[in-house]
């Protein structure tokens, strides 16, 4: 069975409201997390959806670099990974998420 990687992106939104939707959304919890590496603050959901949903922002690192350079308009960066074809429908006709890159492996 195949894995399929999405990363969605929003413009208009922070980072609590994010999560906030998408809590809404897909009916989950998301728990505050801190990391360094992920640029200080972030979401990641609870084991409901049988996959991983983390909000991050989309942060400068200390050399001056976007965690996702190519889409620099994006201030909060969705990353789903594993969830059902349901997931990333309820995602995708919210109207608010843009699909920014999509794999399947």
């Amino acid at each position: 069975m195949k894995t399929i990687y999405n990363l969605y992106g929003v413009e208009s939104l922070n980072l609590s409201e994010v999560a906030s939707e998408l809590s809404r959304l897909l009916n989950v919890n998301f728990s505050r997390r801190e990391s360094s590496y992920k640029g200080g603050e972030y979401f990641v959901s609870d084991s409901n959806l049988k996959g991983k949903v983390s909000v991050e922002n989309n942060w400068i690192d200390e050399d001056g670099y976007l965690s996702e350079p190519g889409y620099a308009k994006c201030a909060v960066l969705v990353y789903v990974n594993g969830v059902s074809p349901e997931v990333l429908d309820i995602i995708s006709v919210s109207g608010l998420f843009r699909l920014l890159r999509s794999e399947e492996i």
